[in-house]
């Protein structure tokens, strides 16, 4: 397990690590997804949908922020920063939602009870991205932790 483990952190091997690692999220939440609809489709094109915003808000926490606040032991930019950014890409998600995927798969979407402005929704949305962000960010912090050692 070292050995893989060693093998996976390597720099020449970044590249396809970040690979897999965005092959596992889409096919765990694309069957989770697709299993509570039964329709694998629908849960596959809503995390494609969503891809974007994910992986924008993961790269950006863990090579920008972690780096430049946290590391640097600046907890209130890095706090103002997270919550401010976290707002941004969950409205960022909703939008590609609202905007390329709820047409398709919810033609009867009652658009006058969720408003695009509809903090609930933000908050979801925000949720589902920012889930994986832990997951990421988690991730590194104990990788870096474990190479440290």
């Amino acid at each position: 397990m070292e050995q893989l483990l060693n093998k996976l952190t390597e720099p020449r091997n970044r590249i396809w690590t970040h690979v897999l690692f965005w092959i596992i999220y889409l096919v765990f939440f694309s069957l989770l997804y697709g299993n509570i609809h039964n329709d694998y489709v629908r849960g596959i094109t809503q995390f494609l949908c969503t891809l974007p915003a994910t992986m924008a808000a993961t790269y950006f926490t863990l090579y920008l922020l972690i780096p430049k606040f946290l590391d640097a032991k600046r907890y209130a930019g890095f706090t103002l920063l997270f919550v401010f950014t976290a707002v941004v890409f969950g409205y960022f998600d909703r939008l590609v939602v609202h905007w390329l995927w709820v047409p398709v798969y919810l033609p009867d979407y009652p658009y006058h009870k969720f408003p695009l402005t509809d903090l609930g929704k933000a908050i979801q949305q925000t949720t589902n991205v920012y889930t994986i962000v832990f997951v990421a960010a988690a991730i590194k912090l104990v990788k870096r932790n474990y190479q440290n050692e």
